[in-house]
């Protein structure tokens, strides 16, 4: 048991009680491992070796393991695609509606409650220092960059569009599929025009 929990935490790597449970290891003992010590408790059910330092995607990190069928998307999105310079004090991620959303307290969070088909729409996965992290594609983002321009502004909008081709980080064709999923493609074309002319 003990040389289990030891694997699952090796290298700073994360561990969710779920991934423990599934490798025979029981609470009792992942309780016993954090009161004398040698397992160090870090959110609501993820665990980490004592010797464990956070990284620049911590947060991105406890999000994943915590609330699986969250999507980081918006701001945080572009981050992890490297398409802004903006550091928000939160992360935006998207859940399908209906879905109840966790209590998340280690960090800030917005949540937008998606559709079906917007929600399921372009999901990526990004191995962020050994957690992988959903996110929507680059396409996807700045799709909803522009469905969502009300709530985060025109100009991070327009910012994601002018980035994400001057990166080539998506194609002309794959942002205009993304917006027809969301139906955007009437608001986006005169900017991508714009853009690109």
């Amino acid at each position: 048991m003990s040389d289990s929990l030891d694997r699952l935490v090796a290298g700073g790597r994360m561990m969710a009680a779920s991934a423990a449970r599934a490798h025979g290891v029981s609470p009792q003992t992942i309780a016993n491992r954090v009161r004398r010590g040698t397992l160090k408790q870090i959110s609501r059910g993820l665990y980490v070796s004592p010797e464990f330092r956070p990284g620049a995607w911590y947060d991105f990190q406890v999000l994943a393991l915590r609330c699986p069928d969250a999507v980081v998307c918006l701001y945080s999105a572009l981050r992890i695609h490297n398409l802004t310079t903006q550091l928000p004090g939160e992360i935006s991620f998207a859940l399908p509606q209906g879905r109840r959303a966790p209590a998340l307290h280690d960090f800030r969070t917005r949540v937008f409650f998606m559709a079906q088909g917007y929600y399921a729409y372009g999901i990526e996965e990004k191995n962020l220092d050994g957690v992988l992290v959903k996110v929507y594609s680059p396409a996807k983002t700045v799709a909803d960059c522009f469905k969502y321009r009300n709530k985060i502004g025109i100009d991070v909008a327009i910012e994601s569009l002018r980035e994400c081709l001057r990166g080539k980080a998506a194609s002309i064709d794959d942002i205009m599929r993304a917006a027809r999923a969301v139906r955007v493609e009437k608001v986006i074309l005169p900017y991508l025009e714009g853009i690109t002319t």
